[in-house]
């Protein structure tokens, strides 16, 4: 009988000592995680930080594009339509009106010299 008290006892301390193995692994786990878990959110962070900058710097370039559009859209009207320029002097100003009845669009450039 005490043989066998003595093998219980031993049984409850293997179990408790594998239980509290168990709980220090979970623990050991749940760190683990909570790491990853704030390394991906750093990470989520810098990429929506890195989105906005490449959607700014895409609306940068589709404005330089729509700019070089214009640019070549206006050389393209005055070489075949001709140009109206009205000046004021004494102000040392010009402005130069394009007519674009095809766009609806009438375009002001103003040069200063």
């Amino acid at each position: 009988m005490q043989e066998l008290n003595y093998q219980l006892e031993d049984d409850q301390r293997s179990y408790e000592a594998a239980l509290n193995d168990r709980d220090a692994q979970i623990r050991k786990m749940r760190e683990e995680c909570q790491a990853l878990m704030m390394e991906l959110q750093m990470l989520l962070d810098t990429k929506q930080t890195l989105d906005a900058e490449i959607a700014i710097y895409r609306k940068m370039l589709e404005g330089e594009e729509n700019r070089a559009g214009l640019r070549q859209l206006v050389e393209q009207v005055v070489k075949t339509h001709g140009l109206t320029e009205v000046g004021e002097t004494g102000k040392h100003q010009s402005f130069l009106f394009l007519l674009l009845p095809f766009l609806n669009y009438i375009i002001i450039l103003n040069d200063i010299t």
